[in-house]
């Protein structure tokens, strides 16, 4: 998955290296009901963001993980090999992105744009995510009346020697996915489970479901 990892990877690092709060082999933690206005970029380290923040631009890691308290806004949150961990209530205005590592939002969280995964895991629970969720190779996990409005997108891998595998999405606790449910990797056996109440409203395409 190399290619695809470069995809966000080097956008990443441009992004820090131009950055606003920058630091290296270092964490940078935001005390609780604080506005920070400018990008919170770190390599080697964890943001930590607290309860009731305001961050007006980007959080992004390479080698490190994001912790985002309750009740705090972001604008876009971007890690690479860590992980992301969203706070209940919280409200992110765009995406959330990550290469190797799992991301889990809280009950009550918004994700305002797209949620992208490149190996891992995403694990969402009483979370809304506005547009789609898209992966390479990650496994997915919408619980408690969790709900996608748009679809869930298996990506086509660039590596032409890319192995077989196989991805697997719950959708329980009532649950919902708005939109369409695609496989477009032929490399990838995707498997959906639904059960208490979960569903999709669109189609599937190349994908096997299975109710329990």
């Amino acid at each position: 998955m190399r290619l695809n990892r470069n995809l966000l990877i080097i956008p990443v690092m441009l992004f820090i290296v131009a950055g606003c709060h920058l630091a290296i082999e270092r964490d940078i933690h935001v005390e609780s009901g604080r506005t920070v206005r400018g990008s919170i970029n770190v390599i080697d380290g964890d943001i930590t963001i607290g309860s009731g923040c305001l961050i007006r631009s980007s959080c992004r890691t390479v080698d490190g993980d994001i912790e985002v308290g309750r009740e705090s806004r972001v604008d876009n949150l971007q890690s690479v090999d860590g992980n992301i961990y969203v706070g209940r209530d919280v409200v992110v205005r765009r995406n959330v992105e990550l290469v190797d590592g799992d991301i889990v939002c809280r009950s009550g969280v918004v994700v305002g744009g797209n949620i992208n995964a490149i190996d891992g895991s995403i694990e969402i629970e009483n979370t809304t995510v506005k547009r789609d969720i898209t992966t390479y190779d990650a496994d997915i996990r919408l619980d408690d009346q969790s709900r996608v409005e748009g679809d869930i997108v298996i990506r086509r891998s660039l590596d032409e020697h890319d192995r077989y595998r196989r991805i697997t999405i719950e959708i329980s606790g009532g649950s919902v996915v708005e939109g369409d449910i695609v496989n477009r990797d032929e490399n990838v056996d995707v498997r959906v489970y639904l059960s208490g109440g979960g569903r999709i409203e669109g189609r599937v395409d190349d994908v096997e479901v299975i109710r329990r």
